[in-house]
């Protein structure tokens, strides 16, 4: 039998016990705290199939699905983390697993997903989520730092959106819905799943849980504050005033050591951006740094990524760089740092004195001299703090590549 026939008749076994066109779910996965909702569409494209995944009105395509009789693989390479799962040819239903490499383990969660033909799921009655929206000051049990919620939501709608700001960066978008006086947030994004309850007390504070992956729990109080602000990425960074670009060894993805003195060469302004491809600000930065990439290289720009990775081993975390960079388009050169624990970043980047967060970025002029730090960033999520932020960080390369 040839290649060509065996995959037209497995395209008709497959579409047989499928059906053709888009099947969508609302699926979920088994936090400790309960339903982690999102919503799942599988398409079958020709012979290919495709997959996207939606956080309220935030949606991001699966890169890779592979459907095979009732077995069905979504793998999110630029996490290192998939979703296998079978279909039960009664009911279409899928079950299955979340797996991701995380810092010193696999992260693993069940997952379920039910075939929907009605409305979205984030549009359930059953609440006024205007009662949640705002900005509010909030704390976290396990945390000193203080945390700022933004939520929206549509006049008389139950569904709603937002972030949580902190002092590294954001917790990226997350969605829910109200049910009376009770709040449900979650984020699947395919390398974090992150669930938050409260209940809006009598005072009008709220009160609740926070899980993350498969163990994190800790509490959380917010009461509501319109003025509720952090304070500046650039004020958290301590550093020296010059870095000796030419002592900064590292290895490229090939192995091979470069200075970065020489890949700064006849450039006006340099960002190197201390990150890794786990951290979900991380990507919200990249997606940044390639526009400004694009729009300043000419002017005299350089970027260089700087990256710190969980596994330690050279093949996997320049795999992990790879996929990171052709997801994101990035053009810019990327290095292996080390490895995302307590003290290497300090120790690898003497002239930061006090390294805080993934990401930050370090600004230094056409000789060497640091003239500004910014620890952690604010994401699209965050709305208003991630304009502002742009702006800054605009401000600070013009006066720089105009000097």
């Amino acid at each position: 039998m040839s290649k060509r026939l065996a995959a037209a008749m497995s395209l008709l076994l497959v579409t047989s016990t499928w059906g053709s066109g888009t099947t969508r779910y609302d699926a979920w996965l088994d936090s400790p705290g309960g339903k982690l909702p999102f919503d799942l569409t599988l398409r079958q494209e020709g012979e290919a199939w495709a997959a996207t995944i939606c956080n309220g009105s935030q949606c991001f395509d699966v890169p890779r699905v592979a459907v095979e009789d009732d077995d069905v693989v979504l793998t999110i390479d630029y996490y290192d983390s998939e979703i296998r799962a079978k279909r039960n040819a009664d009911t279409g239903s899928l079950s299955g697993e979340w797996r991701k490499q995380g810092r010193s383990r696999v992260v693993s969660m069940p997952f379920r997903a039910v075939r929907t033909e009605g409305e979205a799921r984030l549009e359930e009655k059953g609440g006024n989520a205007e009662a949640f929206s705002g900005r509010w000051s909030a704390r976290f049990s396990q945390s000193e730092e203080p945390v700022v919620g933004v939520f929206r939501t549509e006049p008389g709608g139950t569904s709603i959106e937002g972030t949580f700001l902190t002092t590294t960066g954001d917790y990226g978008h997350i969605a829910g819905i109200v049910h009376g006086n009770r709040l449900t947030l979650s984020c699947f994004d395919g390398g974090h799943a992150f669930l938050f309850e409260a209940a809006l007390r009598d005072d009008g504070s709220l009160e609740g849980d926070f899980w993350s992956g498969d163990k994190w729990h800790e509490t959380w109080t917010a009461t509501r504050d319109p003025g509720a602000r952090l304070p500046s990425g650039f004020e958290k960074g301590q550093y020296a005033a010059k870095a000796n670009l030419g002592s900064l060894v590292f290895s490229d993805l090939n192995g091979k050591s470069t200075s970065l003195a020489t890949e700064a060469e006849g450039g006006k302004a340099l960002i190197l951006q201390v990150f890794g491809t786990w951290c979900p600000n991380c990507h919200d930065e990249t997606r940044y740094l390639v526009g400004l990439d694009e729009k300043y290289r000419a002017k005299g720009l350089r970027i260089i990524g700087l990256a710190f990775e969980l596994s330690g081993e050279q093949q996997r975390d320049a795999r992990q760089v790879r996929t990171f960079m052709k997801h994101h388009g990035v053009k810019y050169p990327m290095f292996l740092a080390g490895r995302a624990e307590p003290g290497v970043a300090t120790a690898k980047l003497p002239f930061l004195k006090d390294f805080k967060a993934y990401p930050t970025s370090v600004f230094l002029d056409a000789e060497g001299t640091v003239r500004a730090v910014h620890s952690g960033f604010s994401g699209p999520a965050t709305g208003e703090e991630y304009e502002t932020l742009k702006r800054s960080f605009e401000d600070l390369l013009k006066e720089l590549l105009n000097r």
